[in-house]
């Protein structure tokens, strides 16, 4: 199992850093840093191949107490000695409703306001993006009777085509 780095913005306002693995809603502290300069950390990776959520804590001491100024989420995955890090979740529950004509491609929203670019792969051929869409599904009219046609969603800033999630795939059968 190797480590993921974790890196986040630094805010001079914060005395200390908290950072949490985010797992199945619960959050499990992993690291306190007390040097606010300090942005950064390894953290085990627990989730091989899947997605990792984590949150940093930012917080000050105010008259000796301490409070929280603001979290971030952080989502990222590793594959073999790759880690990559993302602001949002990759869309969760994503499924294919096959029909004659047609593909019909579901999932959960990740955020509001949020793009997301779906991609295609065609069993002897590359991925291609086959749409952008704001809606949480898409329908695919082109091969959708090819065998062992895979599919894939992620989330995308539209305006710079900016990835902003990991992916979500699944195989059509």
């Amino acid at each position: 199992m190797n480590d993921i780095r974790l890196k986040w913005e630094k805010d001079d306002n914060a005395d200390v850093y908290y950072v949490y693995h985010i797992i199945n809603e619960k959050a499990v502290q992993l690291v306190r840093i007390f040097n606010s300069s300090i942005a950064e950390t390894r953290v085990p990776n627990i989730a091989e191949k899947n997605e990792n959520h984590f949150r940093v804590d930012y917080c000050c001491f105010n008259n000796g107490k301490e409070q929280c100024l603001r979290s971030k989420d952080i989502y990222c995955f590793r594959i073999k000695k790759i880690s990559i890090q993302y602001d949002y979740p990759m869309p969760k529950n994503f499924k294919v409703i096959e029909g004659k004509d047609k593909n019909t491609l579901k999932w959960d929203k990740s955020a509001s306001n949020m793009h997301y670019s779906v991609g295609k792969k065609i069993p002897g051929r590359k991925w291609i993006r086959i749409g952008i869409t704001s809606s949480n599904y898409f329908e695919d009219t082109r091969f959708v009777n090819t065998k062992g046609i895979s599919y894939c969603v992620r989330c995308i800033e539209p305006s710079t085509n900016e990835v902003l999630s990991g992916l979500s795939m699944v195989d059509v059968d």
